[in-house]
Parts: structure tokens; sequence; C-alpha cells
């Protein structure tokens, strides 16, 4: 199964939220350190975490986070409530004892703010991106809190920003993050009260972070060939907005699913290779590989697709597997995954098996004509070709098995069993060609009769139909008496109105989802092409038109 992992604590209960904290001693007088009283007309501003106390005392800890997913240096800058720029301050931490973080470093005097706090982002950068001016004394020494020797301008943080996370690894001073330093970058704003006398400034990863772990349940060893992640925003200009958003801004208490994306309006998306997954070494029996690497924030209506290719040095079969399922999810669901938010952190487990989904064709031509035939057309995306040699009526059976003779049987809701991705108009996609254009008519080039047909029956149908096979709306139908009756798809081939000079295509794609022991396993993509041969048609002779043909019959139960 899919999980959220409690990685950096807050929010979306993944990634860290690093606190974020930095001071001046009073509005005119800097202070590089010291233990601040806690009131006397005094704000405190400090880092702390959202997932322990507030006491002085306690070292802050991310179980989660690397040592270089921390803070290299942070900046907070802070305005009236008009975002008139007040003051800055800036601070270089270093790594102490594995974790980046400063306690207590300035208090101010008490009174209505916004505070705007970033980290790994240079001072330079921040004042571009808000559009104000900031004078910062010559940061030579670590762990010392600097303040601004002169600030002016009006914050504007609405602002679209560049953000590569995208197998981003930017981790060391060599580096440029895109924001002038190194490391992840961060942001948040805040407001501050005057009545409140300490605050806790949190920042957040602008990327997300995943890890993939594959086990290999198929009983022998296998390559990954490739291993891709769909509707992943593209590091392209201007990609994100430069603030998370989130409702509980200063809670330091975890709040699942709170933060969410923050696109800068619909930036191109891309099927991402996942890195280091596939490679060149085996992958042994019962063995697990695993990767973590990191992303931007996304969000797609429909679901993330991982998908994996699996093979030896000849053939490769392809896993689907339905990251997303945000059918009757809420904000407060642990299967709330129609998103990607930055500070996230998945982990997604996979098992690779045995099973396997294809669809059976049957027609029912007159006689001398070829019955229809199934040929591999393309053995890495494994792609099928159904060639007909006559028009007419059609079933397609799906079928699963585990191994090569094992039924796994639609729908039955426990052991293993496969039912349709949502609906029947989740599961059946029509195109021109593959990866060509979407047909919403299910039609291209009026392969299929126009006809519409609820109940399957001898010559009955049009654009192909779901049948439930019961017996409740019309015939059970089975092509061998010592099989169940099985769901399956009828529909009819349209008659050619003038002879074919070439063969006629539509192509189709139909996505079920699997159940091992009573538990979603993963998606199956059956791909093919319905062919209706040139070679084989039954032309008047003088008419140059198709003859009439006979009827065919099915057998009915």
């Amino acid at each position: 199964m899919l999980q959220r992992a409690a990685f950096f604590i807050l929010h979306s209960s993944f990634f860290i939220l690093l606190m974020a904290s930095c001071s001046s001693d009073d509005a005119t007088e800097g202070n590089t350190g010291g233990n601040p009283a806690t009131d006397n007309g005094k704000l405190t501003l400090r880092i702390a975490t959202q997932s322990e106390t507030r006491a002085r005392t306690v070292e802050w800890k991310d179980g989660n986070g690397l040592d270089e997913e921390m803070m290299n240096i942070w900046v907070v800058v802070l305005t009236n409530n008009s975002n008139v720029v007040q003051k800055a301050f800036a601070c270089k931490p270093t790594n102490t004892d594995g974790q980046r973080e400063i306690d207590e470093v300035c208090q101010i005097s008490k009174g209505d703010y916004r505070a705007y706090s970033f980290a790994n982002m240079s001072v330079a950068k921040v004042a571009e991106l808000l559009g104000i001016t900031i004078t910062m004394p010559t940061m030579s020494a670590d762990d010392t809190v600097y303040e601004a020797t002169a600030v002016s301008g009006t914050v504007n943080a609405d602002k679209a920003v560049t953000v590569n996370g995208n197998s981003f690894n930017k981790f060391t001073s060599t580096d440029d993050n895109g924001f002038g330093s190194y490391g992840i970058p961060m942001s948040n704003v805040q407001t501050i009260a005057a009545t409140e006398t300490e605050k806790d400034l949190i920042v957040v990863r602008m990327l997300a972070k995943m890890t993939i772990s594959v086990k290999n349940e198929t009983g022998a060893e296998q390559y990954i060939k490739y291993a891709t992640i769909s509707n992943v925003t593209d590091n392209v200009a201007n990609n994100l907005k430069l603030l998370p958003t989130l409702n509980y801004k200063d809670d330091m208490e975890a709040h699942h699913a709170d933060i969410q994306p923050n696109l800068n309006g619909t930036p191109t998306t891309i099927e991402l290779d996942i890195p280091n997954l596939a490679t060149t070494e085996a992958l042994a029996n019962k063995a697990t590989r695993e990767v973590t690497f990191y992303i931007n924030e996304c969000k797609t209506g429909t679901d993330f697709n991982l998908t994996i290719g699996l093979g030896n040095a000849t053939d490769t079969k392809e896993y689907r597997y339905a990251l997303i399922d945000n059918k009757g999810a809420t904000t407060a669901d642990n299967d709330k995954w129609d998103y990607i938010a930055r500070n996230d952190y998945r982990i997604i487990p996979i098992t690779l098996d045995d099973y396997k989904f294809e669809l059976i064709p049957y027609d029912f031509p007159p006689i001398g004509v070829y019955p229809v035939s199934v040929s591999e057309i393309d053995n890495v995306n494994h792609i099928y070709n159904f060639t007909f040699h006559d028009y007419g009526h059609f079933h397609l059976l799906p079928r699963v098995t585990k191994g090569s003779t094992t039924d796994v049987k639609y729908n039955v809701g426990s052991g293993d069993y496969w039912t349709l991705n949502t609906d029947w108009a989740g599961s059946w996609s029509t195109y021109d060609v593959k990866d060509g254009t979407a047909q919403p008519t299910g039609n291209y080039s009026l392969f299929y009769r126009e006809e519409t047909a609820t109940a399957d029956a001898d010559d009955a149908g049009g654009i192909p139909v779901w049948y439930a096979n019961d017996g409740v709306a019309g015939p059970q139908w089975r092509p061998d008496v010592t099989k169940d009756y099985q769901p399956f798809i009828f529909g009819y081939i349209a008659e050619p109105t003038t002879p074919l000079t070439e063969d006629k295509k539509i192509y189709h794609e139909m996505k079920i989802k699997l159940y091992v022991d009573g538990t979603y396993r993963r998606d199956m993509l059956y791909r093919f092409y319905m062919t209706l041969s040139k070679d084989q048609m039954l032309y008047a002779p003088a008419m140059g038109t198709p003859a009439p043909r006979r009827s065919h019959h099915q057998k009915v139960d």
C-alpha cells in the first residue's frame, strides 16, 4: 500500500518544516546572541519545531531529515501590516551535531508585524524576490545573526519563482540552487500580533521528497529497464509560487494535508524518469531496491501513475501503479493522493508480481472468412493488434491470470480479484493511434457502427460497451462451457461504404485495478488496435460496395 510518512513534521505529515527565527535586541540595536528576557515590552523571535516543546532547553531534532536538507542560511524580513519593510536579519548556521538550527536569536519591540522567512536563499535574492532593498553587513562569521543596516520598500510576495525540484541535488557550497545559495529553498509568511511575546518562525521546503521501494516477488530475478511517474510539474520557468499554501501557519503540531500545492497557474507536466531505479543489475527474487529523490510539487485531477518496465535482455513487461486515488477522499484522509505538495514526503512500496491482464477477442464471421487473429506488434510497450477479416459483431473478454493458469475473477470482493478502474468510461480510452488524439466519441473514423445497444445479441451493438453478462439485462455468454460467466465488452465493426484500399484501424486502452488478498495492488493496462483487414471483405463484384453478409450466431445459455 502507498503511505505517507511522518517525515518532516509539519502540516501534510511529510517533509520537515524547519523553524526559522532571527533577531535583534530591540528596534534600533543589534544583538548576536544572549539570553533575552521573556517580556518587558519585547518580542522574542527564535527557531523551534512544531513537534517539540517551546522550552529553550529543548534541542530540536528531525528524525526523518538529513543534515543536507537543513538550513545553510536563513533570512527574515519584518514588515508592518501594510507590508512596508521594517527590519531584516540573516544568519549562516553551522552543523553542530547533525542538525542545523538556531535557538533564540533576537528580541525586538513588540508590535504588529508580518514575518517573511526564507532559508537557503541569499539576502540579495530575497530582496529581489520581495521587491525591496536590504543593506546587510558582510556576513563573515557563521552562527552570527546579522541585522540589516538599512531597509526600504514595500514587500510583494505574490511572485512566481522557478524551482528545479525534479531530481534536485544542489547540496554543496559550490552549487547554486537558483536562489543564490545551496540546499533546499524554503519560505513562509506569518503574522505577529502586538500582544505576542514570543514567536517561532517556520519555513517550508519548496519541493517534495519521495522514496520508492520495489520488491521482486515474481519468482525469478528481474531487470528494471525503466521507471517513470506521470503528471509531475516540470522544471520550467516560474512554475511555483514563492510562498506555501497552508492554514496552520503558526501551529507547530502536524496537521495532515494542510499544505497544498501553490502552483503558478498550470505549469507544464512531464513523465519523470525515476533516478537510479532502473539499472543494469538484476533484482533478485525476494530482493528489494529502494531509491529516494526530490520532485516538484504537483496536482492532478486524475491519477499519478508509476510505470515500471521489467524484463530481461529481449523482453519487457510493463507494470502500472496508480499512486493516487482521490475518489471519495477528503483533506483529512490518509489516502489523499490527488496532489504532491511542497514539503511532502511520499513513501511508495511496490511489489512486482506474476499477474497478467489480457483481452481475448471473439468474432462470428461467415463461412470462408478467417476468424479474428491476435499479434503483438510492440513487445516493449506490449501493444497488440486484433485483426478482423470482416465487419460485424464481436466480443472482447477481459482475463486476469496469476501465473499461466489461475484465473482471477471480476469484482468478487475478497481474495484475488479485479475491478474496472472506476466505471466503464474511466476504464476504456479511444485514440486514433497510440499517443495520438483522444476520441471522446469512442469512434475514430467511424470504425464502429453508430448504434446503441445495452444487451448482447446476434449482430447487436456499435461502439464498444461494457456488458455485465449476469443474465439480468440480456442473455449470458461464455466461450467454453467449463468457464464461469464473466463480464465482457461487445460492439459492432461498421460495414464499409466503399471498398477498403488499406486496413482500417482504431486504438484502445483498457485500465483495471488488481486486488491481491483483498487489498489494492496496482493498475493493469492493456493496449491494442482493432484492425479491419482489407483483404477478405465480401464486396459485390458489380457494385464495388460491400455485399450483404450472413448473420453470425453466438452461444447463448
